[in-house]
């Protein structure tokens, strides 16, 4: 009875100890495995690194990199932001890696364009397309990747699998980057800005009467000297001239006066154009603000003038002051004065 347990026992012993050995021996695979996969996961990060190419990413709970897509899923996002087929043609031709990139970067920029202007607000697609056909593309020259070499650096035994995975196509695909503020989001105008440009505008538009009203008086002057001179008897064209002054004075008066008043709209809508035009050339988030109204109806109109010859005179005297539309009464048609 005694010898019995004791066998039993034993085998009870040797099985358990069996179980204990196996169990060890999983966990030791496992630990194994776990310490190969991160010896892997270095080696394909270095080749991603210092090598084109290399699509290998070793999954693992704490994340990481996302994974590049397939072609059409980038594909996809540039055809919903409007860019032309044929960009996205040469985009495609770069490589999922870039054409990642580009996307990317695309989204980004939607992003902070409608932070700046709103959500519902238009997409920028002449900006996109402009900034796709200035890419800075550089053919690469990679070195050669001997996988064996770095097996034994990493001191890891690559599947055929990961080898296949891991070896960059060396030279496959260029370097593609955008060009420095190809896809800069023009800061949106505020307040202060739209209040200080018509501030500006009244101090130009006030400053531009104050020239023209001295040019206007320095004109009639001369023109009643000649009127004596002639005992009254005034050519048809400069009869004409003197005419369009006095109507001009009205005009330029009435205009200061109203300013004085708190009315700077006659003002500005005599002056207001050329101003705009050059203080939007010096600060671009004017472009399409909404400026006050009285600052920019006077780019759809022309000053009327009785005939060339008048308008002539008019320019030499610095009373109309380059660049602009004239509209000839006689002829019915526009007379260009571009700037000297």
């Amino acid at each position: 009875m005694g010898m019995a347990q004791g066998l039993l026992n034993a085998y009870k012993a040797n099985e358990q100890r069996d179980k204990e050995e196996e169990a060890q021996a999983k966990l030791d695979a496992l630990n194994s495995e776990n310490m190969r996969l991160k010896k892997v996961d270095m080696l394909a990060k270095y080749a991603g690194k210092h090598f084109t190419g290399g699509g290998y990413q070793v999954a693992s709970k704490s994340g990481g990199k996302m994974p590049v897509k397939s072609s059409q899923h980038y594909i996809n996002i540039l055809e919903q932001f409007g860019i032309q087929e044929d960009l996205i043609a040469q985009s495609a031709g770069y490589g999922p890696r870039n054409l990642r990139m580009i996307a990317d970067k695309l989204q980004k920029t939607q992003v902070k364009y409608q932070e700046t202007y709103g959500k519902n607000s238009k997409l920028p697609v002449d900006l996109y397309n402009d900034a796709l056909e200035s890419l800075i593309v550089t053919q690469r020259n990679s070195p050669t990747f001997n996988i064996t070499k770095y097996e034994e650096l990493f001191d890891v035994k690559l599947t055929d699998v990961e080898r296949l995975m891991i070896t960059p196509q060396t030279n496959q695909y260029p370097d593609v980057a955008f060009a420095p503020g190809d896809l800069y989001i023009q800061p949106k105008a505020t307040q202060a800005d739209l209040s200080a440009a018509d501030k500006r505008g009244v101090e130009f538009s006030l400053s531009r009467a104050t020239q023209e009203m001295f040019a206007l008086n320095k004109r009639t002057s001369e023109i009643l000297k000649i009127s004596e001179q002639t005992e009254g008897n005034l050519s048809d064209i400069i009869q004409a001239e003197k005419t369009w002054i006095e109507n001009r004075v009205v005009e330029v008066s009435e205009a200061i006066s109203d300013n004085k008043d708190g009315n700077f709209a006659p003002l500005a809508y005599l002056y207001g154009n050329n101003f705009m035009q050059e203080i939007i050339q010096y600060d671009p988030k004017l472009q399409n603000a909404p400026l006050n109204p009285a600052f920019t109806v006077q780019r759809d109109t022309t000053i009327s003038v009785p005939n060339r010859k008048v308008a002539q005179i008019l320019v030499d005297q610095g009373i109309i002051v380059p660049p602009v539309k004239l509209y000839d009464v006689s002829t019915q048609s526009i007379i260009p004065v571009e700037a000297p």
